[in-house]
């Protein structure tokens, strides 16, 4: 059990970064306006799975 913990265990840092990276796509996807917005609402799902 011990050896398969920190398998188990989510990497916050990795987590926290592709959040960033998402919030990124996203805002970019806000500007471009109509066009982006699918993508901007399937990011903030994303993004609301992520915690």
């Amino acid at each position: 059990m011990e050896n398969a913990l920190p398998a188990l265990t989510p990497d916050r840092a990795a987590l926290r970064e592709r959040g960033m990276i998402l919030a990124s796509v996203s805002q970019i996807a806000a500007t471009v306006g109509e066009v982006g917005r699918p993508v901007m609402e399937a990011l903030g799902r994303l993004l609301a799975l992520l915690g």
